[in-house]
């Protein structure tokens, strides 16, 4: 990383298209696949959207703007139009100048929104990676602090097996929504029996 920008060398662009070609054939041998991904590198590179920029974005901006730009396509083929908007689409973030929005042609408007909905989606997965660890965490400092053990009676680590067990407590939403204490106050009702 070199000034919160993301460097990708180009093994590691060689190696996504390698894989992506490998794995879904037909589909990354378009020029729409590939225009994608180039301008999702783009606004890495050139933009500025780093991950550590887009996760800043928790109000939907970036699938926001991905909506601007599918609009603003959507108007330019719809016969009686054939332009691209001149105005502003309601739906542009807020806390966005209204100079980023740069509609061009409908095709390019296309492949930037695709680019936005790729950032959104890494931005939500990361999220989601964050919230994951922070619930294992809590999941085994629970266990640890209130279930008075380091290790059961057969030698396995109480930390171990906590961490191991979180990860089905965080898979199932049920669960995953009475928060990592209550869980693990569950499963060590469980300790004494067997």
């Amino acid at each position: 990383m070199i000034n919160d920008k993301i460097v990708w060398p180009r093994e590691i662009w060689a190696a996504a298209e390698k894989y992506f070609t490998t794995m879904f054939k037909g589909i990354t041998r378009s020029a729409a696949a590939h225009d994608a991904l180039a301008e999702r590198k783009r606004q890495i590179e050139v933009e500025g959207f780093s991950e550590a920029r887009d996760d800043k974005y928790v109000d939907g901006e970036l699938a926001s703007a991905a909506l601007c730009y599918v609009m603003s396509a959507a108007h330019a083929l719809t016969p009686q139009n054939s332009d691209k908007i001149e105005e502003l689409p309601e739906w542009w973030p807020v806390s966005w100048d209204e100079a980023f929005f740069k509609p061009t042609t409908a095709r390019r408007d296309m492949i930037k929104a695709i680019a936005l909905l790729l950032a959104q989606i890494e931005s939500l997965d990361r999220a989601e990676d964050r919230e994951k660890a922070d619930f294992i965490d809590r999941f085994v400092a629970h266990c640890l602090k209130t279930g008075g053990l380091t290790h059961f009676d057969d030698g396995t680590s109480v930390a171990e097996y906590a961490r191991d067990v979180a990860k089905s407590y965080w898979e199932e939403r049920l669960y995953r929504s009475d928060g990592p204490e209550a869980c693990a106050d569950s499963d060590m009702d469980y300790w004494g029996e067997g």
